[in-house]
């Protein structure tokens, strides 16, 4: 499908999925159920979009003072800012699920913009994710319930070998998650590379200000929801699946690695060019799969900008200061919330440092 540009890397690389950490360690149905059972955590946090010109062309330009500037901080992500017809701020800003602890202090212009608010929306509220309900319902839905029923069962022998390898070359067997859904395996692939890149979702910037929302007693607004988004992953077709393990045979590891490092990178910079071709998951695509490419797009991404976008408006017509952080390629391209915002007559500003 392409080359040095691997499907299930970018795709558990972009939204907000589950690490089932510590899941099929055992080997064998009764032994893997038996494991912990997983914690919900975010995969890093940017997605494909199509050309994010299309966005960025009507966003103006807000020059920041010296005062605004940041003391201490080696990063400036991309941030935006809309007011709405009561004076409500939205801050908009683009978040990665995991990050280095070096990407630490943040901006003035982020922290700030959090210490005025008076809301917090996010994706989804990470720390409200690990009720006994949720896990056992997660847990369920991993595993296969007919005895002798399998993996392979479930997807081509072409993507069960390429699958094989990938674990292979992270170390990991295949055979100790045989009995998962390939919507549990695409998430414990999606946590290899991560871990060895060194990204960790104890530094991801939605865990950093859900922390801070609690502790300071601002309002938390789910813009999904973590049962929303789990469901979401298990309701993706395998057909979808199948062709994302097939892709994992097109990148190396250390290729799959350096991509989430060049996505961390652009992002840090507030490259919003390069996560949009770094996230662009169809453009390779052979006409044989992009059928299924696309669906699993429009179920991942623009379906829930078209949400994200809704909850955005919502806040702009509102009467609080609001930080907005979701994945920053949610932002991008012509199925973007920041062309869809624009759409609906409401004038965003990208903020300059």
């Amino acid at each position: 499908m392409r080359n040095n540009k691997s499907l299930p890397i970018l795709c558990s690389a972009v939204l907000l999925a589950c690490s089932l950490c510590g899941c099929g360690s055992g080997g064998g149905e009764d032994s893997s159920k038996a494991s912990t059972v997983p914690q919900i955590k975010e995969e890093t946090g940017l997605y494909d979009a199509d050309d994010s010109s299309a966005a960025d062309k009507n966003v103006t330009d807000e020059e920041v003072t010296d005062s605004e500037t940041t003391d201490g901080s080696t990063i400036s992500p991309a941030v935006w800012r809309a007011t709405g017809k009561n004076g409500a701020t939205v801050t908009f800003v683009g978040s990665m699920h995991y990050l280095y602890e070096s990407d630490y202090p943040l901006p003035d212009i982020i922290e700030d913009a959090f210490s005025d608010c008076k809301v917090l929306a996010v994706e989804a509220d990470i720390t409200q994710g690990d009720s006994v309900e949720l896990q056992a319902e997660i847990l369920a839905g991993m595993y296969y319930d007919e005895p002798g029923d399998e993996l392979r069962n479930h997807i081509s022998e072409e993507s069960y070998q390429a699958l094989e390898e990938y674990f292979k070359a992270y170390g990991a067997d295949l055979d100790d998650y045989s009995n998962m859904k390939p919507w549990a395996v695409y998430n414990v692939s999606g946590t290899m590379p991560t871990e060895e890149s060194g990204l960790s979702s104890d530094h991801g910037l939605d865990s950093h200000f859900l922390e801070k929302a609690w502790a300071q007693g601002k309002e938390v607004y789910e813009v999904e929801s973590v049962e929303f988004q789990i469901h979401m992953m298990i309701d993706i077709r395998d057909e979808v699946y199948d062709i994302i393990f097939k892709d994992m045979k097109n990148s190396t590891k250390e290729e799959q690695i350096q991509t989430l490092v060049d996505m961390h990178d652009a992002w840090a910079r507030g490259d919003i060019d390069t996560v949009n071709e770094l996230s662009d998951t169809t453009a390779d695509a052979d006409n044989e799969d992009l059928a299924l490419v696309e669906e699993f797009n429009n179920i991942m991404v623009y379906d829930r900008n078209k949400t994200m976008t809704k909850a955005a408006e919502e806040l702009i017509d509102g009467d609080k200061d609001t930080v907005f952080i979701v994945g920053s390629a949610h932002y991008l391209g012509d199925k973007g919330i920041l062309a869809l915002l624009e759409k609906d007559g409401y004038t965003v500003e990208r903020v300059n440092y």
